[in-house]
């Protein structure tokens, strides 16, 4: 999710208090050209789904409307050597790379690169953040919120949240 906003308002996002901690900023959160960008998902049970201000239920800010959570094994992947050599930087950089290569647009891009016995041989010391490697769906946190808040969105989209 690209947060539209510089690196230091990682922790500090005073938009993002209705969906993300604080402690989740940091914890999703990269640093790319000077921009912020996050790795979430959509909350996946009802503990997503959290109510509006005032409504039974409502407990307090961060709490309404329906939150993102951190990819299962993140934890794992921010570790020095990240999860089997699959690192969280290079995942979230190698699916900015692949979007940015597609014109800003979430569709599939084939680097020849990533082709032939030349790269499963080297593929331990290669650049993993090149595009075409991983194609995790790149938008903007007002795009993913609305499409992820929206009763009648679509999840059949092969991109959600990021559904343009």
């Amino acid at each position: 999710m690209d947060s539209g906003v510089g690196c230091d308002e990682i922790g500090h996002l005073e938009d993002y208090k209705y969906y993300m901690t604080e402690d989740m900023q940091r914890d999703a959160g990269l640093c790319i050209d000077g921009r912020a960008y996050f790795l979430v998902t959509p909350a996946d049970n009802e503990s997503g789904v959290l109510g509006v201000p005032g409504s039974e239920g409502w407990e307090n800010e961060l709490t309404y409307g329906r939150r993102f959570d951190l990819l299962s094994g993140t934890s794992e992947l921010r570790k020095d050597k990240g999860y089997f050599g699959v690192k969280f930087d290079d995942m979230v950089k190698g699916s900015l790379e692949t979007f940015r290569a597609n014109g800003n647009k979430n569709v599939g891009y084939r680097n020849s690169e990533l082709n032939g016995a030349d790269f499963l041989r080297d593929a331990e010391h290669m650049d993993l953040g090149i595009a075409g490697f991983y194609r995790l769906p790149v938008c903007s946190h007002t795009e993913a919120h609305k499409n992820w808040n929206d009763d009648n969105r679509d999840v059949s989209s092969q991109n959600y949240p990021c559904n343009s």
